[in-house]
């Protein structure tokens, strides 16, 4: 996996972590990284929506730490 990220370990990520984790998540799919392209051809149904990566990108956002 490109971020290495571990969904079941979540709770077990400090803030800053969970912060970065997301914020690369936002990233990858904004840039069209993920899902890749053999998936995109294959089974376009998972590409995400402009309003999923919106979404997705919001929760990113809101785990940045405020300063």
């Amino acid at each position: 996996p490109m971020t290495k990220l571990n969904f079941s370990k979540w709770a077990e990520y400090g803030a800053a972590k969970e912060a970065e984790k997301a914020s690369s998540i936002c990233s990858v799919i904004t840039k069209e990284i993920m899902p890749p392209k053999s998936i995109r051809k294959s089974k376009p149904e998972l590409i995400p929506t402009k309003e999923q990566i919106a979404l997705i990108c919001k929760w990113a956002e809101s785990l940045k730490p405020k300063e």
